[in-house]
C-alpha cells in the first residue's frame, strides 16, 4: 500500500502532465492560431490593448492574457492553467517585439509547440530565415523555468525585440 505522501505526488505528477498537453494544445489554438482540435473550445477577448484566449481542453482551462501599451512596442504577459478550478502552472513574459517580426515570431513559437518541445513555454534555441534570427535562452524544464528570448535582424545583427519570460508549477 502506498504512502499518503505518495499518492500525493502521484496524483500532482498526473496533474501536471496533463498541464504539459494542456498547454501545447493551447498554445497553439491560442496565440499562434495553428492548430483546431476537435471539440476544443477557444474564446477570445480583445479590448483596445488588451488581448485574453481562454482554452478549455481536457478538464483544463488555460488562459493567456497580454497587455500592450500605446504608442508603445512593449507588451506583457500571463499565461496560467487551471485544473478543478484551481491555478497549477504560471509564466509571465515581458519585453517589446515591432509588429514587423510578430508573424515571425508566432512561426516559431508554433514550430517547438507542434513538436512538443518545451523550452522555457517558448521556442527553440535558434531558428533563422532569410530576415531575422530568433534566439531562446532557456533554464530549467516546465516546474521552474527563466530566460530570454530575441529577435535580430539576419543581416545585420540589430536587436529587434526581445522577451523576458519565468515561470512554475504551483502545485
Amino acid at each position: 500500500m502506498k504512502k499518503t505522501s505518495e499518492v500525493v505526488l502521484d496524483e500532482r505528477k498526473k496533474i501536471l502532465d496533463g498541464a504539459v498537453d494542456a498547454f501545447f494544445v493551447a498554445m497553439l489554438a491560442g496565440y499562434t492560431r495553428n492548430y483546431k482540435a476537435s471539440g476544443l473550445r477557444v474564446l477570445e477577448k480583445k479590448g483596445k490593448n488588451k488581448h485574453k484566449v481562454t482554452v478549455h481542453f481536457d478538464g483544463y482551462k488555460i488562459e493567456d492574457k497580454w497587455n500592450t501599451f500605446p504608442n508603445s512596442q512593449c507588451s506583457e504577459g500571463v499565461t496560467t492553467i487551471y485544473f478543478n478550478g484551481s491555478p497549477v502552472w504560471r509564466m509571465h513574459y515581458g519585453g517589446n517585439y515591432s509588429e514587423a517580426v510578430i508573424p515571425f515570431l508566432k512561426m516559431v513559437l508554433a514550430s517547438s509547440y507542434n513538436v512538443r518541445s518545451f523550452r522555457g513555454g517558448r521556442g527553440p534555441f535558434i531558428r533563422a530565415n532569410t530576415e531575422y534570427e530568433y534566439h531562446n535562452n532557456p533554464l530549467g524544464d516546465f516546474y521552474k523555468f527563466s530566460g530570454q528570448e530575441k529577435i535580430l535582424d539576419a543581416k545585420t545583427k540589430k536587436l529587434l525585440g526581445y522577451h523576458d519570460y519565468f515561470g512554475m508549477t504551483l502545485i
